[in-house]
């Protein structure tokens, strides 16, 4: 099983980002892929891929 955790605020970029991951995984005979949008610590620790938002000049505060 493939975990994935997105946390990006913008439910329309989510969506689209959600639908394109599973259909590229689909293709790479991943047999179960698992997307969880609400990140918590637990879902952090135990995601093989995360996919994080940040907003123009936040890298630097």
């Amino acid at each position: 099983m493939l975990n994935i955790v997105i946390n990006e605020p913008d439910v329309l970029f989510r969506q689209g980002l959600t639908y394109l991951l599973a259909d590229f995984f689909a293709q790479k005979d991943r047999p179960e892929i698992r997307i969880d949008v609400h990140s918590s610590p637990a879902g952090i620790l135990l995601a093989d891929m995360l996919v994080l938002s940040l907003a123009p000049g936040e890298c630097f505060t």
